[in-house]
């Protein structure tokens, strides 16, 4: 017996995996590329630690493009990157720790999530993203692209610490 009560369901849950799991790769690859400036790069001009959260590993990215001279090339695309991945963590933090409040499986539409705005007061304000088969599967297409695009910055930054090796 399936465990989904429809195919929208199914289809739904199948979509979050892949975005889920397209996220983890993409979150490991940002990791090692912040790494690899800060270890190499001259990355502890820009912080004392290597940074370990998202936000911060988005923040020294963006710092480092515009202060490390070895990465002046890269600025534009960095840019694009942290701006689009600051978006999609919004997004990936409603599905991954939102309650399902209005479920549209009858409709085979929608799906409502819902979460507070801060963890410590889950009475307070609440945020509410409506999310569609369609949403999904666009925002996946975009995090897979940045994923594409972090691969060819990551390659990149190694060229450049080989350079400097030599």
């Amino acid at each position: 017996m399936s465990p989904f009560q429809s195919d929208f369901e199914r289809d739904y849950y199948s979509w979050v995996g892949l975005y889920i799991s397209t996220w983890a790769g993409v979150e490991t690859n940002l990791a090692l590329i912040v790494q690899m400036i800060f270890e190499h790069l001259d990355g502890k001009l820009i912080e004392k630690d290597c940074p370990q959260s998202l936000s911060r590993r988005l923040k020294f990215l963006r710092k480092a493009s515009g202060k490390l001279d070895a990465l002046s090339n890269e600025k534009d695309e960095i840019y694009a990157l942290t701006d689009t991945l600051s978006s999609e963590s919004n997004f990936r933090h409603d599905i991954v720790h939102g309650i399902k409040t209005s479920i549209g499986f009858s409709d085979h539409k929608s799906i409502m999530v819902a979460r507070p705005v801060a963890i410590n007061d889950p009475l307070g304000e609440i945020v509410r993203t409506n999310v569609s088969l369609a949403i999904l599967e666009e925002k996946y297409q975009i995090l897979g692209l940045s994923g594409l695009s972090l691969m060819g910055l990551g390659r990149r930054i190694i060229n450049l610490i080989d350079k400097e090796r030599e």
